[in-house]
């Protein structure tokens, strides 16, 4: 069998052939299979390589250049929106140590004019004192000089009124004891005589009768009875007092034992920042300066934090057992919330309302499941009440830890979450790329002044 061969040749045109050659040239520079086809449809191009190599150079610098000018500017962009603020925890939520420093000195000084004020009170009720003691005590030595002159004269007339019956009933002694000697004489003297007679008259050996001899010694022997000298009763004489027995109480003279006066107290003074009775309700009055309440929020670009120190409120309870009553609240400016970008500060504004409703309130009604220590002054429970933003009003609970610190200032600090739109608060959102959180974080960090005489 006979085969026969055909071969057929194909002959290229010119432009065939110079697209051949550019991509023989493009394939010896290097570049890429786009690159290539790029260059198919100026296939004069192929002659010069080295110009398409300084084209090519040309066309990476400038898109180079491109994307950094094009990088700087988005930054830029992002730098005039973007505020990063670093901070730590004191700087935003609480008070630097000179404003408390500042506080603690001022009361300091509030402390040393309540006592120079107190002191000068003091010294002119000693004064006083002392002046009405004198006069209290020279009235009573008046009193018991006079009670005892009483007593004196009193003793003085019944002495006299003893002495006077006594002369009476001697000189009727003295009357009665001459009648009686005259009658002694006279029968001395009838016996004398009869004796006489009867010895006249006797025949002679006949003895006479004798009669006794009286003598004066005998008749002055004679007994006469005496009455006794009357004597003051013993319930009558006043009784001196001695060392031995003192003068009681009820023995006291009737002048001098009228009452004493209570006595009053001196030396004593108010200072405002004494201690806290832990035990007794006491009103607390917020320090504005030293107080901080605010927000943490959470958003798809970064955190932030909003703050004031705007606000005024106060709290009533006692410490040792706030379950047995507590009442308060607590007012913030709502315009003065500050986030550390003015525009987010306006924007927060508006989402508030705070052309319409410029307060942000909270009231305290009680204080539930709290745990006292009275040692340590601290007290722990959580705060019940109703909050209001924009006009709506929901119950709201936040623990709390309420401490007395060393200047007598009420520590109280707390942090709950609250969700924005129980409050008809819009939450931001920006194209739905950058947007916060519907809840957000509140807390306060108070200090607060006990107020005397309240």
């Amino acid at each position: 069998m006979h085969t026969e061969r055909v071969i057929y040749t194909w002959q290229r045109t010119p432009v065939q052939r110079s697209r051949d050659q550019c991509r023989d040239v493009s394939g010896n520079i290097g570049l890429e299979d786009a690159a290539r086809a790029a260059l198919e449809p100026w296939p004069a191009l192929c002659d010069h390589p080295a110009m398409i190599r300084s084209i090519l150079v040309t066309l990476g610098v400038l898109a180079l250049i491109a994307w950094t000018a094009l990088g700087a500017a988005a930054w830029w962009s992002v730098q005039s929106k973007v505020h990063v603020t670093i901070a730590d925890d004191e700087a935003s939520h609480g008070v630097s140590e000179i404003t408390l420093l500042r506080d603690a000195v001022n009361s300091l000084h509030g402390d040393l004019a309540a006592l120079r004020t107190d002191l000068g009170k003091s010294f002119g009720e000693l004064a006083t004192q002392l002046d009405n003691a004198s006069e209290e005590r020279a009235t009573r030595n008046v009193a018991t000089l006079e009670e005892r002159l009483a007593g004196l004269e009193s003793r003085l007339r019944r002495t006299e009124a003893a002495l006077e019956s006594h002369r009476v009933a001697a000189e009727q002694q003295r009357v009665a004891l001459g009648d009686h000697l005259q009658t002694i004489a006279q029968s001395v003297a009838g016996l004398r005589l009869a004796r006489d007679e009867s010895a006249a008259a006797s025949p002679v050996g006949v003895r006479p009768i004798t009669t006794p001899e009286i003598t004066a010694t005998e008749i002055t022997a004679t007994e006469v009875e005496v009455p006794a000298i009357a004597q003051a009763p013993e319930s009558d004489k006043p009784i001196e007092p001695s060392p031995d027995h003192p003068r009681s109480d009820s023995e006291a003279p009737t002048k001098a034992s009228t009452k004493a006066p209570a006595k009053k107290r001196f030396l004593s003074f108010s200072i405002a920042s004494s201690g806290v009775d832990f035990g007794a309700k006491t009103r607390f009055v917020v320090l504005p300066a030293l107080s901080r309440v605010g927000f943490d929020a959470k958003s798809t670009l970064h955190d932030f934090t909003g703050v004031t120190s705007k606000l005024d409120g106060d709290l009533e309870t006692t410490l040792e057992n706030p379950a047995k009553g507590a009442s308060g609240a607590i007012s913030v400016d709502a315009s003065s919330l500050i986030t550390g970008l003015d525009g987010r500060d306006e924007a927060m504004r508006e989402h508030l309302d705070t052309a319409h409703h410029d307060k942000i309130e909270f009231r305290l009604e009680s204080i539930t499941d709290a745990v006292s220590d009275a040692e340590s002054k601290t007290v722990r429970g959580t705060a019940r009440g109703s909050m209001t933003i924009r006009g709506k009003s929901n119950p709201f609970s936040m623990p709390i830890e309420m401490k007395l610190d060393e200047t007598q200032r009420l520590v109280v600090e707390g942090q709950a979450s609250l969700d924005l739109p129980d409050y008809e608060v819009p939450v931001p959102n920006k194209l739905g790329l950058i947007s916060m959180n519907k809840t957000v974080k509140v807390w306060i960090a108070l200090r607060m002044r006990a107020q005397k005489g309240e």
